[in-house]
């Protein structure tokens, strides 16, 4: 077992210990950095947690096993937000450099790590969350099948795969633009309802990546989850700032610390599983996956904080009063009102990827870097400051969702948007 987790050694040898001594806790904690393995080991736990052998090798022929690896078995559950499209394009650029089973597979994988947190499961009591995301999946799925493993090979064009692969990908950023930035309380409820009932074999395990991306109310939910949680059930978080979760939460899971991954683990992963040129191959992991986001998150960040900063300018240069909390919240720019902004916004991201379907994601993603921000805001005390805050968190949700609704062009919302985070500012005392 984890014979596919590599540059952690230490890692797999502790779980690997605690699991021939039947001594795992019923939650575990994934710490570490960024593409440090932490998914990897956790689908990987489920799956050994689950083997009908025992044995748990990655060539386990098990139907407990083949399941768990095509991340198709009912007693896995994946959420929690995360970034997708890096690996996704990644593995697809394999697939068509040599289009074998092994590079099909990891496509498969890739894009099955997006659907699977569209599980109905996950969507109990809220179904019609999923209206807009249905005729997505079943795109995004069967591209997947076209390229995936079982397809059959003998009865496909030359490159068929490979341009399965290549179409798949804007569906998949359109998919994931769906999913919220933070994970939403409905969906820690439907994870313990579902934790709780009986598993199809040995054992169910819940996955949540970026498990500090909680707001309060979901923390609390988990909380409640991780105090009384079911025999015949496992919950492993994984975090690259376990810092920022709750001291409650932290007390009661175990830890285990993931490494940054050094020059030759970064090599051998680019060598053997993504296949890449002799020039890749001397890139970090990370740097091999950034290359492959039309994006970096910070950009959308930057784009937040400038468009936001507009706002308060333009406001107090009003007349209106900003309260001492926002005031970093000022912009530096030669022109700083909100037209221009948005003009620069808009020509960096192609009219938010109105114009580009590689950057179809870019309006979703750039609310959720302003969401992000506001929360950030959220240690504030004095009333009007809080007031405030609230004004725009419903502002953003508005254009949320009033963009995966009416699909209406991210320009047009963007500026509507502007107009209803300067009103809570004009508007409260």
């Amino acid at each position: 077992m984890y014979e596919n987790l590599i540059g952690q050694e230490e890692i797999v040898r502790i779980l690997r210990g605690d699991l021939s001594r039947n001594e795992l806790p019923p939650s575990l904690l994934f710490a570490g950095p960024e593409n440090a393995g932490k998914l990897t080991a956790a689908l990987e736990t489920a799956r050994a947690l689950s083997c009908e052998t025992g044995d748990a090798a990655w060539n386990c022929p098990c139907p407990s096993c083949a399941r768990h690896r095509t991340l198709a078995h009912p007693d896995l559950l994946l959420m929690g937000p995360r970034s997708f499209r890096a690996e996704i394009k990644a593995a697809g650029e394999t697939l068509e450099r040599l289009p074998n089973r092994a590079a099909r597979f990891l496509f498969y994988r890739a894009v099955r790590k997006l659907t699977r947190r569209f599980d109905p499961a996950l969507f109990y009591g809220e179904e019609t969350r999923l209206a807009k995301a249905v005729p997505l999946l079943q795109n995004l799925e069967e591209l997947a099948e076209l390229a995936g493993p079982d397809a059959d090979e003998t009865a496909q064009a030359p490159g068929e795969a490979a341009r399965a692969a290549a179409k798949a990908l804007p569906v998949a950023d359109k998919l994931e633009a769906l999913l919220p930035d933070a994970l939403p309380i409905f969906q820690v409820r439907a994870a313990e309802r579902w934790a709780r009932l009986a598993p199809y074999g040995r054992m169910k395990v819940v996955v949540i990546e970026n498990a500090e991306r909680m707001l309060d109310g979901a923390r609390n939910a988990l909380l409640k989850i991780l105090e009384e949680p079911p025999a015949t059930s496992r919950f492993l978080l994984l975090s690259s700032r376990p810092s920022s979760l709750m001291p409650t939460i932290l007390s009661r899971v175990r830890a285990y610390t993931f490494r940054p991954r050094d020059a030759g683990a970064s090599g051998e992963i680019l060598a053997k599983v993504f296949r890449a040129s002799p020039e890749d191959r001397n890139l970090s992991l990370d740097e091999y996956l950034a290359a492959r986001k039309p994006l970096p998150e910070s950009a959308t960040d930057e784009y937040a904080f400038r468009f936001l900063s507009a706002v308060c300018y333009q406001a107090s240069r009003e007349g209106v009063f900003i309260p001492d909390p926002l005031l970093d919240l000022s912009s530096d720019a030669p022109d700083p009102s909100v037209h221009r902004a948005l003009a620069e916004i808009s020509a960096a991201t192609k009219g938010f990827g109105a114009g580009d379907d590689s950057l179809s994601y870019l309006f979703s993603a750039f609310l959720k870097s302003l969401a992000r921000l506001v929360r950030s805001k959220a240690a504030a005390s004095d009333a009007r400051t809080d007031a405030v805050l609230a004004g725009w968190a419903a502002a953003i949700r508005d254009a949320q969702l009033r963009y995966e609704t009416y699909n209406l062009p991210p320009a047009a919302l963007a500026e509507r948007l502007a107009e209803a985070l300067a009103l809570p500012l004009r508007t409260i005392p």
